[in-house]
């Protein structure tokens, strides 16, 4: 899923198969992490890792609609400006497909 407000993003994902349960996911991987996004040059980009970490909560799945809520916070790392930012209370509720 992602956010945008501007050229500011924030994208939160999760890789879970064969389907999501409710619970929480670990942030901390390209395939299962977050990363923010101040423009559109790829310097600005910060990335959850191994080290930089947080947690997608899903509290509500609602599976006959396919909708999905929950909450959302991470630590991002940039290695090029060697600066990390803080997620934190990330929201999101929306319908999702199955692939």
């Amino acid at each position: 899923m992602n956010g945008n407000a501007g050229l500011e993003t924030v994208l939160t994902g999760v890789t879970q198969k064969p389907s999501f349960i409710l619970g929480n996911y670990i942030l901390n991987s390209p395939s299962s992490g977050g990363t923010h996004k101040f423009s559109t040059t790829t310097d600005d980009r910060f990335d959850t890792d191994s080290f930089h970490v947080g947690e997608l909560k899903v509290t509500s799945l609602n599976k006959p609609n396919k909708i999905i809520s929950g909450t959302f916070n991470y630590q991002a790392y940039n290695p090029v400006q060697n600066k990390t930012v803080d997620i934190a209370d990330g929201k999101f509720r929306l319908k999702y497909t199955d692939y």
